[in-house]
Order: structure tokens, then sequence, then C-alpha cells
């Protein structure tokens, strides 16, 4: 599976339009790349001049808004060239990588025609060199951290569980995967606005079932930049639209419940509901691993 790469700028109308073409130029067969901008403009036309110059045809590109992929898209890597993009870049809580690469826009540089042409080719050339220099340090990367996941046949398949509060849902979901499959998962949980504790009658459910959450915690998405997922499951609607854009090479899926930190009633009426959570996390989980193929053979230490 390639990991996506997003290059984002004010208008993708010249430096992220050039970044993407170069990326597909030198690693297309490793990355599947886009490009897009905060308030898009038609591309320049001294990008495809300048682009032609070095032998890329830029003809089927055009300039798109970063809205069409929310919701739509997952993306591994996200690198913004221009300060206005990162300053303003929408949230894009995620598990991949994000860089910055302050890039002049040719577009604004004020001087003769010939003055302006030549502006594009030292931008078009700057782009370039980072372009390598970032490919370069990919592979040294490589070499220091050893084979991928897809590399290592005894690693562990990571599956992320992702809610508003994470502290009933993505918890039980988290507790089972560890419980139930830890032979072949490692599952984690996070929030998109975590309120910081699980929930005591997540934690009893679960121990009905002998499986200990005390050790688990309530934390934010942001805490997994660096860590990279197979499978990133939403469990509830709301996680699934103001998590628009997730950076990592995993699958996604939405699999939603109702929030039974939510349930009303007294504490016996609102323990059943966790525990109707709890069942229900519990078949969807197993009906989702058979769904994606992903080579589960029964190795884990209890069962679904």
């Amino acid at each position: 599976m390639k990991r996506r790469v997003l290059f984002l700028c004010t208008g993708n109308s010249a430096r992220s339009q050039m970044a993407e073409a170069f990326l597909r130029k030198y690693a297309g067969d490793q990355f599947e790349v886009y490009s897009a901008g905060l308030e898009p403009a038609p591309i320049h036309p001294y990008v495809y001049q300048v682009m032609e110059e070095v032998g890329l045809d830029l003809k089927d590109h055009y300039s798109k808004r970063v809205d069409e992929f929310l919701a739509k898209m997952y993306f591994g890597i996200l690198i913004t060239v221009c300060a206005n993009a990162e300053k303003k870049c929408p949230i894009f809580p995620g598990l991949g990588e994000r860089h910055y690469w302050p890039i002049d826009d040719p577009v604004a540089f004020e001087g003769t025609e010939e003055e302006k042409l030549q502006k594009f080719r030292e931008v078009r050339d700057e782009i370039e060199e980072r372009i390598l220099a970032w490919l370069e340090s990919k592979k040294e990367d490589a070499i220091r951290t050893g084979p991928t996941i897809e590399q290592r046949e005894d690693a562990k398949k990571r599956v992320l569980f992702l809610c508003t509060g994470n502290s009933a849902r993505s918890q039980i979901a988290e507790g089972l995967v560890n419980h139930f499959l830890g032979d072949e998962w490692e599952a984690y949980s996070a929030g998109t606005a975590p309120i910081g504790y699980v929930h005591p009658l997540a934690i009893q459910a679960m121990a009905e079932w002998g499986i200990n959450i005390l050790g688990q915690r309530s934390k934010s998405v942001d805490e997994f930049h660096n860590i990279e997922f197979d499978f990133v499951v939403t469990l509830c609607d709301n996680a699934a639209q103001t998590c628009p854009l997730w950076l990592g090479p995993g699958r996604v899926k939405h699999i939603g419940f109702l929030d039974p930190a939510a349930a009303t009633g007294s504490e016996d009426e609102r323990l059943e509901v966790f525990r109707q959570v709890r069942d229900g996390i519990r078949q969807e989980v197993m009906h989702y691993l058979e769904e994606m193929e992903v080579g589960f053979d029964g190795k884990a230490t209890g069962n679904l």
C-alpha cells in the first residue's frame, strides 16, 4: 500500500503543484501524491512552462480546494509549503508525518516578465532539491529503524479506536482487542476531545469478563502523531466528522455505537447499556477483522 502525501499551500496554483509533480517523478512507486489549496486559484501559466523545461507535463493538473479531500481521503504525510497554509491548515489529527517547507510564492513576485519567469525557475529548483533531500532522509530513516511493519513477519497489526471523549466506547474496544487478540494485535484508543478519565461503568462492565482496564487512560489523538496504524476505527459519528483527514497508511472504517456514558436511569440500568455496547463492540470488531482479511488465524488468547 502506497502512503498518501498531500502538499498544501494557499492557492494550489504553483508551489504545491510543482511539489506534487516532482514527488510523482522521483517516487511515484512509493507514494500516492496529491496537492490542494486553502483558497485555490488557477494554475499559473509559468508553472506549465518551467516544468516543461525539466520534462514534466502538468496539463492534467488542476487547482483543488482542500475541502475536496475532507472525510473522503486519508493521508500519511502532510507537507505545507507556505506560511499561510501552515497557519490556517485544517486540523488534521493524525498519525503520520507533518512537515513545513517555507517556500517563496513565485506568483506574488513583482518584476519584468523575464524576472518573474526566472523566479518560477528558482522556486521550481528549490522544490526539486527539497524533494530529493527528503527522499534521501527517508532512506536513512529506513536504515536506522529497520524493516517496516509489512516487512516484519512477526509484527503485530496496530489498530486505533477513536471516539469523542475516549471514556467508554474506544476504551472498551482497546481492552477487548488487547485481551482477546493480544498475540496478533496492538490496540490503542484516543478521543478527539478527551474528557480525562475512563468511565467507572466501562471499567465495571469489562471486569465482568475478567478484563482489567484500570491502567488505561483518556487521551487525545494528538499523542499518536508518531505512530502508524494498520487500521483506524471511529466509534462515534462525531469522531468520524471531526477527524476528516487521517494521517495514516492503514484502512479506516466507521462503526458507530451509542454513547453509553450518555445513558440515564438507575446505575443498574446504565450498567446494562454499557454491557450492550461492550457486546456490540465485541461482535463488530470480530466481523471487521474477518471482513478486512488481515490474516487473523485464531492464535489469540481468547475468543471474541
